[in-house]
């Protein structure tokens, strides 16, 4: 079958993706893309909440666009390697986008004052250790700093650090939950010339 008859669109429900997906890794330059509606993986409702769209597993393997059933034996078979090398691959591309998005601008978020985005932030936010299953959502959160700190829940007092260094230098942390998103936490680092940095996303933490 000649490949420029692949060049259609056909419903996720075909019989056609049962069989054709295509491999990865494998030199096969074959490649399916999940159709949304926009360019980003969370967007602002028009209620003012934050909701993340859904990407299928499938479509989270690397930023080209392979895909291949989670049952396929290329995805069950592949190294660790190759997962950690497009883990790592996804961080430099999600790391260019969003600096080249935010880097260098600062936000007024209410109840917090002007809020500084720095290349060092979105590098933290993207390499902070999550649950699995929140994962590629935090990730995708540095594409929408500016959505997030327009749509802050509450804000933590804010506190000392525990890192001796950093206290020594009374640098304080305060803490952010967003509207629509119950479990990532936004993390401020208020350092001791008064400047406030977006300085990374994580679970849980208390921001009453």
């Amino acid at each position: 079958m000649k490949r420029r008859s692949l060049l259609w669109t056909i419903s996720k429900t075909n019989p056609f993706w049962k069989t054709c997906y295509p491999p990865n890794h494998w030199n096969c330059r074959s490649a399916v893309r999940q159709l949304n509606s926009g360019t980003d993986s969370v967007r602002v409702t028009p209620e003012g909440n934050l909701k993340h769209i859904d990407i299928k597993p499938m479509f989270r393997i690397n930023m080209v666009g392979l895909v291949f059933s989670p049952d396929h034996p290329y995805f069950k078979e592949a190294p660790e390697w190759v997962i950690k090398q497009g883990q790592s691959s996804q961080r430099e591309v999600y790391e260019h986008i969003s600096a080249e998005r935010f880097m260098g601008k600062s936000i007024m978020a209410e109840g917090v004052g002007k809020v500084e985005i720095t290349r060092k932030g979105i590098r933290e936010i993207l390499n902070q250790p999550i649950d699995g299953k929140l994962w590629n959502l935090k990730n995708h959160l540095v594409f929408v700093l500016d959505a997030l700190l327009n749509n802050i829940e509450s804000v933590s007092e804010a506190s000392l650090s525990h890192k001796p260094k950093e206290a020594a230098l009374d640098v304080m942390y305060r803490y952010l939950k967003f509207k629509g998103l119950p479990q990532p936490t936004g993390v401020l680092r208020c350092n001791q010339n008064q400047t406030i940095h977006f300085y990374s996303i994580t679970k849980n933490k208390n921001a009453d």
